[in-house]
């Protein structure tokens, strides 16, 4: 009984979650924090969900991106390592870019 549970709860924060991902300054605070954690499958994982929240199955994804659907799901995966072209390529295709922004200096961390 506790695994229905627990399954249950996993699919009301799925559900949750990728109905808040629909909106996407949420989905892009989302993914600036995905990156804030200093761990690339983190952030694997917050595209998967955007991908997934906005109804884009990898196959469209694939063709938005010119990248094959084979190579999409690895790169998307557990043991994925995207090239940042590519990375730029699917971002692009779920809305988003990469923006460099300067960290606050040592001193205006002080003032």
């Amino acid at each position: 009984m506790k695994t229905k549970t627990k399954s249950k709860s996993k699919n009301f924060y799925s559900d949750y979650l990728f109905e808040e991902l629909k909106d996407v300054e949420f989905a892009a605070e989302y993914l600036n924090a995905a990156l804030e954690e200093n761990n690339e499958q983190a952030f694997l994982i917050a595209v998967r969900n955007i991908a997934g929240a906005h109804g884009i199955a990898m196959g469209e994804l694939a063709k938005k991106t010119r990248i094959n659907r084979v190579n999409l799901y690895k790169m998307l995966s557990k043991e994925g390592n995207p090239l940042l072209v590519n990375i730029k390529a699917i971002l692009d295709a779920l809305g988003f870019k990469i923006a460099i922004v300067c960290r606050p200096s040592r001193r205006a961390r002080t003032a």
